[in-house]
């Protein structure tokens, strides 16, 4: 199975779209790990994030430092990052298709 690096590299190599999956760790890169919301509480799909392992508390710990240096929320800076990126990535939102 390609690995995920390969096939962004596929992707810009045949002008194909990429769509990142969760590009804000279903809320994580949203808020402060200190700041608990419903989500976190019920989300069963919180738990493949492993919120709780060192490496991840550290980005979100970084992005939420970063976003406050520029004066953004740390969702607008963890999509901005994902725009920066090679590949022409798509971004979409459950409330634009949600009934």
């Amino acid at each position: 199975m390609p690995r995920p690096r390969q096939l962004i590299v596929a992707s810009q190599w045949f002008n194909v779209a990429s769509i990142p999956w969760s590009p804000i760790a279903r809320g994580l890169l949203c808020r402060p790990l200190t700041e608990a919301t419903k989500r976190t509480e019920t989300d069963p799909f919180l738990k493949g994030y492993t919120a709780d392992s060192l490496p991840t508390q550290e980005i979100i710990k970084r992005v939420e430092e970063i976003a406050k240096a520029k004066g953004i929320s740390m969702a607008q800076l963890s999509l901005a990052w994902i725009l920066s990126k090679p590949g022409g990535f798509i971004l979409n939102s459950r409330a634009s298709w949600a009934p």
